[in-house]
């Protein structure tokens, strides 16, 4: 996985990168049976792709597309799949519950989306492999990003200070990335107030790339001011 997205962001970059060399033969000479070794070329690696901005902006790109990708091969396989699945789903004890169609074609409004996610907030993260749907109510609530910002807000900031590591990334790369790239100069001086009250929405926030508004000459300097701030505050 840590070779797949290395040769992916030399690839996005077009041009020899020293670095990312380096890190490929050392994660081709290590033990990837040990754990701490795992963890210590992953740190790696996460510090490495955030020190240049090229190298952050073209593992965004990569992502995008490893998404986009997905996206479209669950597609395929949903419409295959109700084909074949009763409208109706049972749970792993058997009970009955909503279909997707009836989980989703009621949601016609922001606060009817950030309600259906308190339901079932904080949850726990799904079993690798399954869907989880935390991050699906959530990407509910992303939808309205754009016209609903003021509503999405007090969610943000409610769920990104939790201590559970899977939703707050879910909280960042859904919901608070998409805030600054939409709306900057509104909710950034919010956002910085946020993060220096509490370390985990710095993690929260530090889980963030950095797109539209939030690039922009002036904006971009800022971002990467608290990003660089949220990096040294320590996690309790």
């Amino acid at each position: 996985m840590m070779l797949d997205l290395i040769d992916g962001v030399q690839v996005e970059v077009g041009i020899p990168v020293p670095s990312l060399d380096d890190l490929r033969a050392r994660v081709l000479a290590a033990n990837a049976s040990n754990p701490e070794t795992q963890k210590h070329l992953a740190q790696e690696m996460e510090l490495l792709l955030d020190s240049q901005t090229f190298l952050r902006e073209a593992a965004h790109r990569l992502q995008i597309r490893n998404v986009a990708e997905t996206i479209a091969r669950a597609e395929v396989a949903l419409e295959q799949a109700k084909r074949v699945l009763p409208n109706h789903l049972s749970d792993r004890n058997g009970v009955p519950t909503e279909s997707v169609d009836d989980e989703t074609d009621g949601v016609i409004d922001v606060s009817q989306a950030i309600e259906r996610a308190e339901r079932i907030l904080p949850g726990q993260a799904a079993a690798e492999g399954e869907s989880d749907p935390r991050w699906q109510a959530i990407m509910l609530i992303e939808d309205f990003i754009e016209e609903e910002p003021d509503s999405i807000w007090p969610f943000i900031l409610r769920w990104g200070v939790n201590d559970d590591e899977d939703l707050r990334t879910a909280i960042g790369v859904l919901l608070l990335e998409d805030l600054l790239e939409h709306h900057f100069a509104r909710f950034f001086p919010f956002v910085e107030e946020a993060t220096r009250r509490n370390s985990n929405f710095a993690n929260t926030f530090r889980k963030c790339w950095k797109l539209g508004q939030a690039a922009e000459n002036g904006n971009a300097e800022a971002f990467d001011a608290l990003q660089s701030q949220c990096r040294n505050v320590k996690r309790h």
